[in-house]
């Protein structure tokens, strides 16, 4: 989903549209007649995404203010009314890469991958498996343990 870039003139971050939502929905409806699960992906995390604190956490750990969409157009109550996707990745705060589960859906920062961004945070990825049973799980692996 494209979560756009900084809302001016109040420099605070984008969100999505009612045309986003409205497209989601009809694609999430279509997906729930058909038996079909997804999860979402985007940079900006939801506002949801500052609500960590009042569940515990999958993994991870909570590093930095969460910079998230500066306004909540309501595309996570649609996730939630849909019933199909069941995780959201996003990404943006280097120093945050904790996931938690909130209303049946997985809200997960990825890891910090770059060597070019900010923070000390060790370098690593969020990998992502969907089993045949259709379970989600999602695990941090650092480069440390890979190399």
């Amino acid at each position: 989903m494209d979560s756009h870039t900084e809302d001016e003139p109040y420099y605070a971050y984008d969100y999505f549209r009612p045309a986003q939502i409205a497209w989601y929905e009809s694609h999430a409806a279509a997906d729930f007649a058909n038996h079909v699960n997804s999860i979402a992906f985007m940079h900006i995390p939801l506002m949801q995404y500052t609500e960590y604190a009042d569940y515990t956490l999958v993994d991870g750990a909570w590093g930095e203010a969460v910079c998230n969409q500066g306004v909540d157009t309501g595309f996570f109550a649609a996730v939630v009314a849909g019933r199909v996707t069941k995780g959201i990745f996003a990404g943006h705060d280097h120093l945050n890469n904790y996931s938690f589960m909130k209303d049946g859906v997985l809200l997960a920062y990825g890891n910090s991958t770059g060597y070019n961004g900010y923070g000390t945070t060790p370098k690593g990825g969020r990998i992502i498996e969907i089993d045949a049973a259709k379970t989600l799980t999602s695990y941090i692996v650092l480069d440390s343990e890979v190399f």
